[in-house]
């Protein structure tokens, strides 16, 4: 796909995110209601509780417009969502020179700007809801997924405009993540970042997210405490690959196995990749990190490169998955240039599989079937990124 065709793409994205607002439902809209996080809190740790659950998953899966109606669902505005729609306007004013793009994406920073976590310090930033995941988090808690995505969008402003202001704001991004984001996992150079600021889990993901990120800022201002932590974090989750180069979402008291999917192995090879970026010959992690995408590639896309939604089933096919797979193999193409192809071909099927009249489908099901609705926090801004990504070689 030509960079033009790519570039009549976003903008037609571009177009109806505008329209929006920049606004959407979210997978999570309707989860977030009083009923459905006391159903979860009661379910949790209950042998049965899958089975309370299940019937409430089927209404999800089935009937989410007309829940949103009866709870009177609005559509939200995500800082995270915002991140990666400027990250990709950035990205097209870089290639075509246009400054339009350039005067949208700083009106949008300063959008995030306010959409920051009250009561901190420093900069962070969470989610507009309250959600569940082992116990209640309250609307914009601090979330290491979410701040890390906000830093890397600053550097990049930063790199584009060059003004101070953008700089400044990452480096406190940085400072949040050294001095207030707890550590789920200290121990012997090894440390890993809590989820969020009241929780514990250990989970891969946002680590390495947080990890390239904190590199990349050291990368850009020789501040030695931003690696420090970078590597200490990366060191806790290769500590923790498989034997077959697969990650597990997170680690579980015990040893126990948990979930290996697709969208969150490609957070940890974004995050990993960037590393070795910034570090060059001090990178040590070279073998597992070849193990992993050799995972990568072979267990969790099909024979035609689209996204397996997990190791054990392809189906739904994710937007997601889609997008952040586009994401990883350009990534990847600094490594070995073969990546791009696949990354251009993914962009190119995910356009004619899930794309229309300017946004992109959740999911494709297993006996053809779409659910259509767009999600601009889990699909739209990810794949006007991604395409952004394809605009630069």
């Amino acid at each position: 796909m030509n960079q033009s065709a790519i570039v009549e793409i976003l903008e037609k994205q571009l177009s109806f995110l505008k329209q929006n607002a920049y606004k959407s439902y979210d997978l999570c809209d309707i989860t977030s209601r009083p009923y459905f996080l006391r159903m979860n809190k009661l379910c949790q740790g209950l042998s049965y509780g899958k089975y309370i659950k299940y019937p409430h998953n089927l209404l999800l899966e089935n009937f989410a417009p007309a829940l949103r109606k009866l709870y009177g669902v609005k559509k939200n505005d995500f800082a995270q969502s915002n991140a990666f729609v400027i990250r990709g306007l950035l990205r097209l004013f870089q290639n075509t020179k246009n400054e339009e793009y350039l005067t949208e994406a700083e009106a949008l920073i300063e959008r995030v700007i306010q959409q920051k976590s009250k009561g901190f310090k420093h900069s962070c930033w969470g989610q507009p809801y309250d959600w569940f995941s082992q116990q209640i988090i309250p609307a914009y808690t601090p979330r290491t997924t979410v701040t890390s995505q906000v830093g890397k969008m600053f550097l990049d402003a930063y790199g584009t405009t060059k003004k101070q202001s953008f700089l400044d704001m990452a480096i406190e991004i940085g400072n949040f993540f050294i001095e207030e984001m707890p550590l789920s996992y200290d121990r012997d150079n090894q440390t890993c970042f809590a989820y969020t600021t009241i929780d514990k889990r250990k989970v891969h993901n946002p680590n390495m997210m947080a990890s390239g990120f904190l590199s990349t800022l050291w990368k850009t201002t020789g501040e030695n405490r931003f690696l420090e932590r970078s590597i200490s974090a990366a060191n806790f989750t290769f500590s923790n690959i498989n034997p077959d180069g697969s990650w597990f979402y997170d680690t579980l008291p015990d040893n126990k196995p948990s979930k290996i999917d697709n969208y969150h192995t490609g957070y940890n090879l974004e995050g990993s990749v960037l590393l070795k970026k910034n570090l060059g010959d001090q990178f040590s992690y070279q073998t597992q990190l070849e193990k992993a995408i050799s995972y990568y590639e072979n267990k969790l896309f099909d024979n035609q490169g689209i996204p397996r939604l997990t190791d054990k089933k392809k189906f739904p096919i994710d937007i997601q998955c889609c997008a952040q797979s586009v994401i990883t193999f350009a990534h990847l193409s600094e490594i070995d240039t073969k990546y791009w192809n696949q990354a251009e071909n993914l962009f190119k099927w995910t356009v004619e599989h899930m794309f229309d009249s300017g946004s992109y489908y959740y999911r494709i099901f297993k006996n053809g079937s779409k659910d259509r609705t767009d999600y601009i926090r889990w699909g739209d801004a990810w794949m006007f990124f991604a395409g952004s990504m394809l605009l630069t070689r």
